[in-house]
């Protein structure tokens, strides 16, 4: 068994065009899903990364290699700095080939919906078998993964019938300062904007989000997992 390569390691491994790049700040699993993706696909690229910042400096170097490579992203939702629903978003707007498969532990129809709606080809739930979740690493590392697969901890699921949440990055910036308490001025400042156009921009997260007050907002928010309650 090819033993897993060390912490934010891009070094290509020979006869592989393929790599992953796996992003999770508990080491715990960070480790052993690498272990048990190594004894899945021997020889295969990795690299591990406990922040979605160092997750896209890696997953740059990976595109920028000389042959093409395709590279799947195992991305947790929750992490520090960097993370959600932005996380995926600046992960989708890398140039090449790539597939994002998001990884969490709550998968209500929400949470699945949005991220989904932000970019990402699939959700996994952390409480799913390893094994099922390896079929879905194995689907797209053959280029048959379905975009939109779902696979919850009872099992795939359909994910067509849940709505795609599709909130622009912009919206993320401005919905985050509604979280912290942020007036429309506050976001005008911060933006360099005018007071309207925050104003604006606010209204686009309203109606992104389908709610009709800051307070809701931001209980959707928290419901992302994109703050903490």
């Amino acid at each position: 068994m090819t033993k897993v390569k060390p912490e934010a390691s891009t070094n290509r491994l020979p006869g592989s065009s393929q790599a992953i790049v796996l992003v999770d700040d508990h080491p715990l699993i960070r480790h052993g899903l690498a272990a048990a993706i190594q004894a899945r696909f021997p020889g295969l690229n990795l690299a591990l990364s406990s922040t979605a910042e160092e997750g896209l400096i890696l997953a740059r170097k990976i595109l920028a290699w000389p042959e093409p490579t395709r590279l799947l992203v195992l991305l947790d939702l929750s992490l520090p700095g960097l993370s959600g629903l932005s996380a995926i978003q600046n992960f989708r707007d890398l140039a090449g080939p790539i597939t994002i498969i998001t990884l969490s532990g709550n998968d209500e129809d929400l949470r699945v919906g949005a991220c989904l709606g932000s970019g990402a080809d699939a959700f996994v739930s952390k409480a799913a078998p390893v094994e099922m979740l390896l079929d879905v690493v194995q689907q797209s590392l053959s280029t048959s993964l379905k975009s939109g697969t779902w696979l919850s901890a009872c099992g795939f699921r359909d994910s067509s019938t849940i709505q795609r949440l599709k909130i622009t990055g912009r919206q993320l910036q401005v919905l985050l300062m509604i979280c912290s308490g942020a007036s429309n001025r506050d976001i005008a400042n911060e933006l360099e904007i005018t007071e309207i156009t925050a104003k604006t921009h606010v209204s686009g997260v309203f109606k992104a989000l389908g709610v009709a007050s800051r307070t809701q907002a931001i209980l959707m928010a928290q419901q992302l997992g994109l703050v903490t309650t």
